[in-house]
């Protein structure tokens, strides 16, 4: 649910001619992203838990979820530390901010 929303939020902060840098960078830091946080919970699950039994399993599994979820908190803290757009009366009309001058006549 939140992928479509902050590809909409990167792609509308930015000018019409750099659309497609800030979507592949929005694209390439969300697989990053998603890289770096399976890559931390295995290796979290493999230092506190295993295969062993269901005990160690269990043991591993639970540290790797509270890592996970420690890192979904640090990263909802940063979002929300994010500068907020400005008021809608401050935002150029869709048209000036192509390029397009409104024509009086219509």
């Amino acid at each position: 649910m939140a992928i479509p929303t902050s590809a909409n939020a990167v792609i509308g902060s930015v000018a019409v001619d750099a659309v497609g840098k800030a979507a592949a960078a929005n694209g390439l830091l969300r697989e990053l992203g998603g890289v770096f946080g399976v890559a931390v919970a295995v290796a979290v699950f493999a230092g506190a838990g295993g295969y062993a039994s269901a005990e160690v399993f269990a043991d591993g599994f639970a540290a790797a979820i509270g890592v996970a979820a420690g890192l979904s908190l640090i990263g909802a803290l940063a979002g929300a530390a994010l500068p907020t757009r400005p008021p809608a009366s401050e935002v150029a009309p869709t048209g000036a901010a192509l390029g397009f001058e409104a024509e009086a006549g219509s």
